[in-house]
């Protein structure tokens, strides 16, 4: 989880990484710590959905990767439950962030060494939250 007031830390796992850059773009309008809590939920919940989806074919779910809130979001695409969990996690702006998480999951970006440019082509990630 994301604590709004230790936002600092250069030696971020892939995760931490994919997980602040998914914070940042869902704090936009929001307090950080409400976010931080709504996030935790959606990383949280994101297997859960999952695996309900799967529940009929268990050794499916099992070979879903789940290292990643990037993989996941990948997984909760092809199983059209994306929207819904952003809803269900009280994120907000549902629309913006789909869009957002959808394009961030697919960029293949190296997020040790992404530049402002590349980052500033995602819906929703502008000057600001780029830098």
């Amino acid at each position: 989880m994301i604590d709004p007031q230790k936002v600092i830390n250069y030696n971020r796992t892939e995760y931490e990484l994919q997980e602040f850059l998914l914070f940042t773009v869902c704090v936009a309008g929001k307090t950080a710590k409400q976010i931080s809590k709504a996030l935790s939920k959606f990383l949280h919940l994101a297997p859960m959905y999952l695996e309900a989806h799967y529940w009929q074919t268990p050794e499916v779910y099992q070979d879903i990767d789940k290292s990643t809130p990037f993989s996941l979001i990948k997984e909760l695409i092809k199983t059209n439950q994306l929207r819904k969990l952003i809803q269900d996690s009280s994120l907000g702006q549902f629309n913006k962030l789909e869009k957002a998480f959808i394009e961030l999951s697919n960029s293949n970006f190296d997020l040790k060494n992404v530049t402002v440019e590349q980052l500033e082509t995602i819906h929703g990630i502008g000057p600001k939250t780029a830098r």
